[in-house]
């Protein structure tokens, strides 16, 4: 019996309620998740220099420090007595895109959706019932795609995916 053979696959259950929000990676056979963006691409409702777009938000959100890596233990001790080490320039320089990028988008409403699908990733139905304070689904639908054409295109934009209209 090789390793391939001993994955556990997820239940019928576990699936269904995955929504089809899944991919099966071909070598392994195993079951990954999709995040919102890949699944807007896969479906056709973003286009690929706006999936491109979002792929740069991130990267430069997550070069920038700015993504939670685990869990900071605050009543930990400093024993070495060093002084906090400064940024490199890399990760200065996507905080600046990163600032740059957010203060392209603009709007606040449009800033926080943009946030909460291409950073948090969250559905975009969750995420327009955050931002919209509307309980019904497809409004709330409606609202957010929406908003995250225009932030996907004010990032394509300041990503220079696009030339500016």
């Amino acid at each position: 019996m090789t390793a391939l053979d001993q994955i556990i696959i997820p239940t019928r259950e576990r699936l269904r309620a995955a929504n089809d929000n899944f991919v099966v990676e071909p070598e392994t056979r195993a079951y990954k998740m999709q995040n919102p963006i890949a699944r807007l691409r896969a479906t056709g409702k973003i286009n690929g220099v706006q999936a491109e777009a979002a792929e740069r938000f991130y990267a430069d959100y997550y070069a920038a420090g700015l993504a939670p890596l685990g869990a900071m233990d605050y009543e930990k001790a400093i024993v070495d007595g060093t002084p906090p080490q400064g940024h490199s320039d890399y990760r200065s320089a996507a905080s600046d895109r990163y600032r740059g990028a957010c203060s392209a988008i603009g709007s606040s409403i449009t800033l926080r959706l943009v946030d909460r699908v291409v950073l948090r990733e969250l559905s975009i139905e969750a995420a327009g019932k955050d931002i919209s304070n509307r309980t019904d689904a497809r409004e709330a639908r409606a609202v957010a795609m929406d908003r995250l054409y225009e932030g996907l295109d004010c990032l394509a934009v300041f990503y220079r995916l696009v030339a500016a209209r």
